[in-house]
């Protein structure tokens, strides 16, 4: 399992970017304005900002987060894990 997330051009196949930094396989991920959040079977979430590279790693769930999701207008990231708790 691929531990990166890659950004490609789905027009001409270029990868465009490539982000590293989680211990586990990629497993969800969703994309806000300006940030990407990825979730991972190293039970962390990770968020990354676009416009000025900066990086937040989430930890506390107890397996793999399976899903993330970031709401906007909230300025919240949602993740779930194996056992379908949501945490905010």
């Amino acid at each position: 399992m691929d531990r990166s997330l890659k950004v490609w051009n789905w027009r001409t196949g270029e990868c465009i970017s490539t982000y590293t930094g989680h211990r586990g396989g990629v497993i969800g991920l969703h994309f806000g304005d300006t940030i990407l959040a990825s979730a991972s079977v190293d039970k962390t979430v990770k968020i990354w900002n676009f416009e000025d590279k900066s990086t937040c790693l989430l930890r506390g769930h107890t397996d793999w987060v399976n899903a993330v999701k970031v709401d906007t207008p909230s300025r919240t990231i949602l993740g779930t894990y194996r056992s379908y708790i949501i945490t905010i």
